[in-house]
């Protein structure tokens, strides 16, 4: 794992047995959804950025992503009849805890609510996303969608997270880290005061909305 994923994984043991690394999120649709062609849009967004297809692995007691060969995503679909079972139903996809050693990092569900309303609820691991990234593979993945609808579909290339690594660990053989290295234990040479940071564990939520 990198170093930003490390810090994801100690906060994953800490707090073991929560969803505190679930990131949400849902799209409503105006039109109806050809939930066919929506799957194969999410599919296709899925298969072309790889730590979406990442597994994580234990090697000799530390934590490996190892990329996995791409399966689709069946899209479950489910027919909704009020706006309390949508909002139960977001509820339940936000707190449906990964098993880091068997599930995909990423799963989506689709919904039609009285006909009138549909859309797509999905949730990845911080390991494998942020933020950012989630809303960046909705836009992708919509715009795939619609492309498919219209018949003008085509290949994208997006950028891969194995590039980052890859400079990442240039950059820690390079002359220009031990430089940097250098500067900041002389700048923490004396340790600075300590702040207080409660350790009660009962003063933060950690369950993700």
């Amino acid at each position: 794992l990198t170093v930003p994923q490390m810090n994801i994984w100690n906060t994953e043991m800490f707090y073991s047995g929560t969803n505190i690394n679930n990131i949400c999120g849902d799209v409503e649709f105006k039109e109806k959804i050809n939930f066919e062609v929506i799957e194969k849009a999410i599919n296709y967004t899925i298969k072309n950025n790889d730590t979406l297809n990442y597994r994580i692995e234990i090697d000799n007691g530390n934590p490996v992503c190892r990329c996995d060969i791409f399966s689709d995503l069946k899209l479950k679909i489910y027919n909704l009849k009020t706006e309390k079972e949508l909002k139960e139903l977001k509820e339940k996809i936000s707190n449906t805890k990964f098993d880091l050693k068997e599930d995909r990092l990423v799963n989506f569900v689709g919904y039609t609510l009285k006909d009138k309303q549909n859309g797509i609820i999905g949730v990845f691991h911080h390991l494998c996303t942020d933020a950012w990234g989630v809303s960046l593979f909705i836009d992708r993945a919509i715009k795939v969608y619609e492309e498919l609808l219209d018949g003008n579909f085509d290949e994208k290339e997006y950028p891969k997270y194995s590039e980052y690594v890859k400079e990442n660990e240039e950059y820690l053989n390079s002359e220009k880290f031990n430089n940097d290295k250098e500067f900041w234990k002389g700048l923490f040479k004396e340790e600075p005061e300590l702040t207080y940071i409660s350790n009660n564990k009962s003063l933060f939520n950690p369950k993700s909305e």
